[in-house]
């Protein structure tokens, strides 16, 4: 009776912590990256090199090389920001700046 308990109990805090993890997995993404959660297309069959040539076209539109390295690296790419901020010799929280704005910035080029 008792190892049935505590075994219950463990099985309800490991779900706890798995469903924590994935909640603030989700809202990290939420907030990191709105602009790929707006861009999945309704359709499934879509053509992925239109996309990825369309992708590259926005990218190209951004201002700087530097906001470009940091979108191409930390969005697609799936570096950390502390990566990107060592490689261009800048504080972390320029690169989340920057990566911040310039998503913005591609957002309303999107969906005007």
């Amino acid at each position: 009776m008792l190892s049935a308990e505590l075994e219950q109990k463990g099985k309800t805090a490991l779900r706890r912590i798995f469903w924590r993890m994935i909640y603030h997995e989700k809202k990290k993404r939420k907030r990191e990256c709105p602009l790929l959660d707006r861009m999945r297309d309704p359709f499934p069959y879509s053509y992925e090199t239109e996309s990825r040539i369309h992708l590259s076209d926005l990218i190209d539109s951004l201002p700087s090389p530097e906001a470009k390295y940091i979108i191409q690296k930390t969005v697609f790419d799936g570096f950390k920001e502390w990566e990107v901020a060592c490689e261009l010799k800048i504080s972390q929280q320029a690169v989340n700046k920057s990566k911040r704005k310039h998503l913005a910035l591609l957002a309303k080029k999107l969906y005007p």
